[in-house]
Parts: C-alpha cells; sequence; structure tokens
C-alpha cells in the first residue's frame, strides 16, 4: 500500500493522498471535533484513497456506513481507490454486502507471500546495511524460517541487539537461543513428510503414489504441489528435491516448482490450496 502512495506521489501532492488503516480512520471520527458530514467533506478533499486492514471494520459499529459514503465519492468522481486485508473479502464479516459488491467490481490482486529467494535477499541486504556478521548457514536458517517480512525483521532486531551488547560475532548457541525465542507456535517448522502427507490426504491419494512414477493428472499436479512446498519451507536445492522425490530428474522439480509459482499467481483457487497446505502442516507440528 505504501509503494501504491508512492509511485502516485510521483505525479500527485502526497497532502492530497490519504494512506491509512481502518484504526486510522476510526481515530480520526472519533477525535474529531466536526460534524460527521464535516469530517466526510474532509476525507473526500483527498484525491487518492487508500485504507490498509480492511478486515478491522469490526472494531467500529460506524465505520462501514461511512466508508460505503467514502467509496460513493471517490468512485463519483473518478479518483483512485485501493484497499487491503490480510484475509479474503468473503471472510470480512462486518463489511456490508453493499461495499462488498462495490470492492468486488475493482481490479482484485492476491500477494503471495515472499518465496525463499526473496526472503533470503532481504536478510542479506538487511545484514550488510546493519552490519549484522551472520554466515551463510545462518542467513539460510532464518529466510527459512520466516515466511513473512515482519518476522524476519524482528528476528534481525534481536540478534542486531544480541551482538551490540555482546560486542562480538553471533556464535552459533547465541543464534539459536535468539531464534528459539521469538519463534511463535506459527512459526514452528513442518517436514518433508508431513507435507507429504497433508498433500496426499488433500487430494485423496497415499504418499507412495505422490513419490512414484505415474502421470495420471490429478497424481501429477499432487506432487507438483508437494515439490512447490518443500522447495518453499526449506529452501532444497531442484537436485536435493528430486532425490526426496523418488530420484525424479532435477528438470522436472524444475518445471513443477516453476509451474506451481505461476499457478500461485494467476489462480486464486491455487493461492487459497496452498495457504490451507501450509495452515494444516503447521498445525501438525503442534
Amino acid at each position: 500500500m505504501r509503494s501504491l502512495a508512492n509511485e502516485v506521489s510521483k505525479i500527485l501532492d502526497r497532502k492530497l493522498i490519504f494512506l491509512g488503516t481502518v484504526d486510522d480512520l476510526i481515530r480520526i471520527y472519533e477525535s474529531s471535533k466536526e460534524t460527521p458530514q464535516s469530517t466526510r467533506n474532509s476525507l473526500c478533499a483527498y484525491q487518492c484513497f487508500f485504507v490498509d486492514d480492511l478486515h478491522r471494520m469490526e472494531r467500529s459499529s460506524f465505520l462501514a456506513q461511512e466508508l460505503l459514503y467514502l467509496f460513493d465519492s471517490f468512485q463519483n468522481g473518478k479518483q483512485r481507490m485501493a484497499f487491503t486485508t490480510s484475509v479474503t473479502l468473503s471472510e470480512c464479516e462486518a463489511v456490508p454486502p453493499a461495499l462488498k459488491t462495490r470492492l468486488g467490481s475493482g481490479l482484485r490482486v492476491d500477494l503471495a507471500k515472499p518465496d525463499l529467494d526473496v526472503r533470503l535477499k532481504f536478510v542479506q541486504d538487511h545484514c550488510q546495511r546493519k552490519k549484522i556478521p551472520l554466515s551463510k548457514s545462518q542467513i539460510l536458517t532464518l529466510a527459512q524460517r520466516h515466511s513473512d517480512f515482519r518476522g524476519l525483521l524482528g528476528q534481525l532486531n534481536t540478534l542486531q541487539a544480541y551482538r551490540e551488547l555482546l560486542k562480538k560475532d553471533i556464535s552459533e548457541s547465541v543464534f539459536e537461543e535468539a531464534l528459539n525465542k521469538n519463534q511463535s507456535d506459527g512459526d514452528k517448522k513442518t517436514t518433508p513428510q508431513i507435507i507429504l502427507e497433508q498433500v496426499a490426504k488433500r487430494f485423496s491419494l497415499d504418499v507412495k503414489t505422490i513419490l512414484g512414477s505415474k502421470r495420471q493428472k490429478e497424481v501429477v499436479l499432487a506432487r507438483q504441489v508437494a515439490m512447490f512446498l518443500c522447495r518453499e519451507e526449506f529452501g532444497l536445492s531442484f537436485p536435493a528435491l528430486a532425490k526426496l522425490f523418488g530420484g525424479k530428474d532435477h528438470s522436472t522439480v524444475l518445471y513443477s516448482v516453476h509451474k506451481i509459482k505461476k499457478l500461485q499467481l494467476d489462480s486464486s483457487d491455487m493461492n487459497s490450496l496452498l495457504q490451507t497446505l501450509r495452515k494444516n502442516c503447521r498445525q501438525e507440528t503442534t
């Protein structure tokens, strides 16, 4: 959302861009000494309206109707709008049907979690900027254990604090201690076997079939999904993945991973399937 605002600010004065969360809107209305209509008019004076955390609308009973009014005003004025939510729109129970219909008429983009390569680059760049002396194996471990940037940043801040307090390089024991302190239940790592079992269950197959050589469409898709999840979760090389999946050719694994990655971006059904499988896998570790 901030990136959108930054891009628009290249052609539009920042003062004309509203960038905030649902919580920000609630505070604006609750703290305003003006009438609700005056507050609406102030918000409608912006030429861009970017609102984050739409799923938090349940915190306010009046905001639903206010947002509906603001949406219509910006749409009638042909102004830019963008809304984000960490869950699907259908799961946002506090969003009224009329507003859901309006939001559904716009362009919807499902953002996938950053893959391992992106997370690795993020950790490497941060360590370089902050002069955090992590080894290549520590950087890889860190990128594998966290699937989002916020978790990674929190972990890196912890390691930086350790570094400043100890005044020396971060040993393996200190590194593991820092990771274990910050690791929540949601970050517990799964295993390749759990992934295989969950994928097999979802596709009504058995693990041996997925690891075998059958080429039926459903079996191939299940195998490709399992390969993708193992690659994403553990950062395994393509030859290592090929070995894990019964000695397949590594080019087959490469094709499978890239195919599912593309489907994840292009298909909301595939994205939803992958999210469900990740959630189920992590539940198996608790």
